[in-house]
């Protein structure tokens, strides 16, 4: 877990889905649009959306699973054995603790 960063796991988790949230809008509307404009062939923007979409899935999944309880280490995005949600949980699910504190 990182310490440097304030509130609790859930306050982070929030800000983490916001931000997954805005940049997720950006990438669906605001690049075609901003391509369009520019006239950047529909094709160039297939691939430039494709990339940013494939870059997004993998920096937020992976960070995600760094936000985690600070007493058993279990992400606060994850429910049982392989089940991963996108928004966190105020409590784990594991232990127990309340993770809407620091």
């Amino acid at each position: 877990m990182d310490k440097t960063q304030s509130g609790g796991a859930y306050s982070r988790g929030k800000r983490h889905l916001a931000a997954a949230v805005l940049c997720a809008l950006a990438i669906i509307w605001g690049v075609p649009i901003a391509a369009g404009a520019i006239g950047l062939p529909a094709k160039a923007m297939f691939w430039i959306v494709v990339s940013l979409v494939t870059i997004w899935v993998l920096y937020f999944g992976l960070v995600s699973f760094r936000i985690s309880c600070p007493e058993c280490g279990r992400s606060v995005f994850v429910r049982g054995f392989g089940w991963s949600v996108p928004w966190p949980a105020a409590t784990c699910g594991k232990c127990g603790t309340d993770l809407t504190h620091g």
